[in-house]
């Protein structure tokens, strides 16, 4: 940061990936440390052991032993933690960060604070100050719900922001999330470089949806809710197809075993011959004064001629 602590400083080197928005991946490393100690056994008092020892390779059998069993997440933390320079036969990793002003305000002085850890002190510190309590929870419902990502800790951005609780309650949260959600949930706009040329934006997300599993950030739950609206069906495949309990009427924590709907629910909701679909989104209205747009948004002529049939309550059918 700059002297007035209040934007980058721009003649330091980039971090790969931005402050506490590091990925979490699956590491496949090959390096086998433990043949080591195969060696060591199958060596042991030989002439060839001495020789070795004596060698350039002797320190690595003098590594601590404790030390030496591979962290697959301290290695993947340390890599996701580099600094983008130039050099080629360099790598730095920023490692230490002390918590800002605003973090030590609202959470404290560790910085691997977790949302998790956050719910148990509202769980269980009962003297906690109501500023704080407000807050935090402001910051749960944020990071673990509206705008959900794979860091699990709240987000420091957020945390700066709920120092001014009116503002905070202003935000177009809405917005905020429905981007985030967006983005995790269709193909997108540009793509990283791919072996297979042939290869679109289309093409890799098909293919993101038939792996094993797939993250979704944001507040997925929303599709959820709008498909219970537009589509009655699904909601008598629920134990409880009523609307009540509501999540302000539940007395314990967590929600009722079984209560999703699964995907042979969807299925047989789509051959069902009484399958009703209640569009709930009409054409946007034509107005010149651009209320309701995305500045940045591509119009797609496709896009245009499907709300113009829906506007004419064209019957669409399903076709091989």
């Amino acid at each position: 940061m700059s002297d007035d602590d209040s934007s980058p400083d721009n003649r330091l080197p980039a971090r790969l990936f931005a402050t506490d928005r590091y990925p979490i991946c699956r590491l496949n490393v090959y390096s086998k440390p433990d043949t080591l100690t195969v060696l060591r056994n199958l060596l042991r008092d030989t002439p060839e052991l001495d020789q070795i020892l004596d060698s350039s390779f002797g320190g690595l059998f003098r590594l601590s032993a404790n030390r030496a069993p591979i962290s697959f997440k301290l290695i993947q933390a340390l890599i996701a933690r580099q600094l983008v320079t130039k050099h080629k036969y360099e790598m730095w990793t920023a490692t230490l960060k002390e918590p800002d002003l605003y973090w030590k305000r609202w959470i404290g002085d560790d910085v691997k604070t977790t949302c998790a850890d956050i719910t148990t002190w509202l769980r269980d510190d009962k003297d906690m100050p109501n500023d704080q309590r407000i807050r935090l929870a402001l910051l749960l419902i944020v990071d673990c719900v509206f705008i959900a990502n794979q860091t699990h800790s709240p987000t420091p951005r957020y945390v700066k922001m709920v120092d001014n609780l009116e503002n905070f309650l202003k935000f177009p949260w809405g917005r905020e999330s429905f981007i985030k959600t967006l983005w995790s949930m269709r193909p997108p706009n540009v793509i990283k470089s791919s072996k297979n040329k042939e290869e679109g934006p289309v093409q890799l997300f098909c293919k993101q949806l038939q792996q094993k599993s797939i993250k979704l950030n944001g507040f997925p739950l929303v599709f959820q809710l709008l498909a219970f609206r537009a589509i009655p069906l699904l909601l008598s495949k629920l134990p409880d197809p009523s609307d009540a309990p509501r999540i302000i009427d539940l007395t314990t924590e967590g929600f009722p075993n079984n209560a999703a709907v699964t995907l042979n629910d969807v299925l047989d909701s789509e051959i069902d011959c009484n399958l009703v679909v209640n569009p709930m989104i009409d054409p946007p209205p034509s107005v010149d004064d651009g209320s309701g747009e995305w500045e940045d948004e591509v119009r797609d002529r496709k896009v245009d001629y499907m709300l113009k049939l829906i506007d004419q309550n064209h019957v669409f059918v399903k076709q091989n």
